[in-house]
């Protein structure tokens, strides 16, 4: 038996060290997966435990906890298996440094410009000509900042937006990094790439849960926008998304590339745990961001609407053989007693 302990924004320290039942961003049936498991147990004593587990939310990460993360990894992290350390906090959490790492350890990724707050406010009119000069090569971008999540301080910008549309953008984008700032050091403006799927009806987003060499579940979802969410798909989204999951478990089981690239985008970023998300665009990955502590849609509702749901319910006995991986992804208890036994026997 293993004994595990959560480290989060709260968790295991200050008040928390009493109210010590709650655990930052637990999924549901999480809580019901880790009691299934005969291999792992939480505990509320660090001492005791064989793997700390850092489980802070991302974008309600300051620099404040970092140093607080750091201080108590330091103190009792010897000797044990640290789960997603602090210390790689930045890697996955900084778009541009996720981007660059991938791509400078052979992996792709989407090209980007990056500027920090002082470059805009010392400097708008180069960053503007810069951006612009960007979109001009690219056709499309997404102007961003570096680290925030559900499309929040995103704009899409294309050749056809002139000056000032950037300028506009650039402006509102500014006052969000300028409270993003204060308390988040590493916060940035990106210039993206958009990454442009020629020839393609329909847009498919994956994303792979990961455990170290192993991908324990995996989804694609599907739509005709440019932007979406899990929650976006419908029942004319139903036929692309079970071709999309089904050829993809297919791919897996052929191509043993595509394991390794998603394996590899883990490890370059110093991660043990986490849901990798990417396109695939003339058979080659292209890795967009990684979630360590996944807690959307899909993970408490499941796929679309509500009748895209009832559907995969209702027919459940069928798909189960072309699509088994959205099964095995929604029964959510079993799929979290999977993970933490996988987790248990980490070294």
């Amino acid at each position: 038996m293993k004994y595990i302990y959560f480290i989060g924004r709260y968790t295991g320290h200050g008040l928390y060290k009493i109210l010590n039942l709650y655990k930052e961003n637990y999924r549901p049936y999480e809580i019901e997966g880790i009691k299934k498991s005969s291999n792992i147990q939480i505990t509320n004593n660090i001492n005791k435990a064989d793997i700390i587990m850092f489980r802070n939310k991302p974008e309600k990460t300051n620099d404040n906890h970092l140093k607080k993360f750091n201080s108590i990894l330091k103190r009792y992290g010897k000797n044990k298996m640290i789960i997603n350390s602090s210390n790689s906090f930045y890697n996955f959490d900084s778009k541009e440094r996720s981007y660059q790492l991938w791509r400078d350890n052979g992996l792709n990724a989407p090209d980007f410009i990056a500027f920090d707050y002082t470059d805009i406010k010392t400097n708008e009119n180069q960053v503007i000509e810069s951006i612009n000069q960007f979109v001009k090569k690219k056709n499309k971008i997404f102007l961003r900042t570096n680290n925030e999540t559900g499309s929040k301080g995103m704009f899409l910008i294309t050749y056809k937006h002139s000056y000032q549309d950037i300028k506009k953008c650039l402006k509102k984008l500014y006052y969000r990094l300028s409270k993003i700032s204060e308390n988040r050091s590493d916060s940035r403006l990106l210039a993206v790439e958009f990454l442009n799927i020629k020839n393609e009806d329909y847009i498919n987003l994956y994303r792979a849960h990961v455990i170290k060499d192993k991908i324990i579940c995996f989804y694609v979802i599907s739509s005709t926008k440019n932007q979406f969410h899990c929650k976006d798909m419908t029942m004319e989204n139903l036929d692309e998304f079970i071709k999309a999951n089904s050829d993809f478990n297919n791919s897996l089981k052929t191509d043993k590339r595509i394991s390794m690239e998603i394996t590899k985008s883990l490890k370059v970023l110093n991660m043990e745990l986490g849901a990798v998300e990417f396109f695939i665009i003339n058979n080659k990955i292209y890795f967009l961001e990684l979630n360590p502590i996944w807690n959307g849609h899909a993970s408490r509702e499941g796929f679309g609407s509500k009748e895209f749901q009832e559907y995969l319910i209702k027919n459940q006995s069928i798909l189960k053989q072309t699509i088994p991986n959205i099964y095995k992804w929604l029964d959510y208890s079993n799929f979290y007693r999977s993970m933490y036994d996988e987790i248990s026997i980490l070294s």
